[in-house]
């Protein structure tokens, strides 16, 4: 699968992702719409590249978004059944900013990490948002 859109850089988009590669998904905003467009997005997608993602999501904002879509969903294991796909699920707590720090915690060389929108605010006062975060977590620009 390659990557393109997104507001990528081209190096970014021209990415060819492999059978081993991860794409981790942080919820956001657990009131934005976000997790909505995701969600719509990911029933788009074929089974074969459907595998490749985990959402770092609160149970709460996720059954929340779900009930508000009107289309039918399950949910069985770690897992959330939704069309043809089956997306697994990570659970934390609701806050963007927890979704976000555990997907970080979890990456590990060649995944990637894709994360919905959140406002600065839900990040700690000496890193607000997602850039000023890994400036600080990954020590450099």
């Amino acid at each position: 699968m390659k990557l393109r859109g997104f507001g990528l850089s081209e190096k970014a988009a021209s990415t060819t992702l492999d059978a081993s590669n991860i794409i981790r998904v942080s919820q956001g905003e657990p009131d934005g719409i976000g997790l909505e467009v995701f969600l719509k997005a990911f029933i788009m997608l074929p089974a074969n590249e459907a595998h490749k993602f985990i959402l770092y999501c609160g149970e709460s904002a996720l059954k929340k978004t779900l009930s508000s879509l009107n289309l039918p969903y399950s949910f069985k294991d770690k897992y959330l059944i939704f069309s043809n796909n089956k997306l697994k699920l990570q659970y934390v707590d609701d806050s963007a900013f927890a979704c976000f720090d555990r997907a970080i915690s979890d990456l590990l060389t060649g995944d990637v990490l894709f994360t919905l929108p959140a406002t600065k605010k839900s990040f700690p006062k000496d890193c607000p948002g997602h850039t000023a975060y890994l400036r600080w977590r990954f020590k450099r620009n």
